[in-house]
């Protein structure tokens, strides 16, 4: 396979999250039964490390059971001593009931970079409009294998008419956002239901955010000066990837999805203006050869993310 999306096959009437993973709509009340389906039913183990003269070391490695040896996807990550695995099954049970009382819908499964990240997403029945842009709200769950991050929940407002995305991790939650793969993370999750009435509130923010964004207008200097803050470069002069970028965005902000009504030339659709290219426009490293997927995995989970809320928080500052 040349690209990290695994499984690209699609359930739903709708492709899953910018054809990442599986879209199940409302086939499924338990995340089990989602990964009972295809490659994701698979456990982790935890295996021992030794220096070449045979010494044991602290750290371990996490591989997948139903890797044979030899197999490169079998390896996920080295982790610490302190680590400890949070199967697939274990991971996103705490939402079911959530999902069987009726207040979400899984939405789409799927996992990363041969197993060692996995992601649900769950549908939210609420939506808000930003003056007449429609959004959808969305729950997304990450739990991952190689222990470069932690068991994760953060919500996630969708912009209908383009499908932009922006992660927004609910940092208020003391209990059950951000958990560590420790002795006591299994606890937490259960702790962490809660997210859902916390999620309430946090998308009431940053419907709020936006709208005093889209009140706000934006001068054509001061765009320019936003497009290039967004995008800075580290030398003297932009290199030809970074003039992309801007000259990308400043397409958009000119395109017809940002100058719909009320929210033309305003400090709301500069911002979406880049939430819409990294989705959907920006280009990959050069040399790979799986442009869409290699996009849509940074734009949810990867550097995409921190240039989208770099560019929330500019435009913030920009509105004041």
């Amino acid at each position: 396979m040349s690209h990290n999306i695994d499984e690209e096959r699609y359930i739903g009437a709708v492709p899953a999250w910018h054809h990442l993973g599986i879209t199940v709509g409302d086939t499924f009340k338990k995340s089990n039964e989602m990964i009972s389906q295809s490659v994701f039913d698979f456990t982790v183990e935890e295996q021992p490390l030794y220096t070449q003269d045979g010494q044991q070391v602290a750290a371990k490695a996490t591989v997948r059971s139903d890797k044979a040896n030899g197999d490169p996807e079998r390896i996920l990550g080295i982790v610490g001593p302190d680590y400890v695995v949070v199967q697939n099954h274990e991971a996103f049970e705490f939402f079911d009931s959530v999902v069987q009382d009726d207040l979400a819908i899984y939405e789409s499964i799927g996992v990363l970079n041969g197993g060692s990240t996995m992601f649900v997403v769950a549908k939210l029945p609420k939506k808000f409009f930003v003056m007449s842009d429609l959004f959808e709200q969305y729950v997304t769950i990450t739990n991952s294998h190689d222990g470069t991050r932690a068991l994760r929940i953060f919500i996630t407002p969708v912009r209908v008419v383009c499908q932009n995305t922006l992660n927004m991790a609910l940092k208020s939650i003391s209990a059950g956002v951000c958990l560590r793969h420790t002795k006591n993370v299994k606890q937490k999750m259960l702790d962490s239901a809660e997210v859902l009435g916390l999620a309430d509130s946090k998308f009431q923010e940053v419907q709020q955010m936006f709208e005093h964004l889209a009140r706000k207008p934006i001068s054509a200097p001061l765009f320019d000066q936003y497009v290039t803050d967004v995008f800075p470069s580290t030398g003297e002069n932009a290199n030809q990837r970074t003039r992309d970028n801007r000259d990308g965005v400043i397409r958009l902000f000119d395109a017809d999805t940002n100058r719909t009504d009320k929210i033309a030339g305003t400090w709301y659709a500069a911002a979406q203006s880049v939430v819409e290219f990294v989705d959907h426009n920006r280009v990959a490293q050069s040399g790979r050869d799986d442009l869409t997927s290699y996009r849509a995995a940074e734009a949810l989970f990867g550097s995409g993310v921190r240039i989208k809320k770099r560019a929330i928080d500019l435009a913030v500052q920009g509105a004041k």
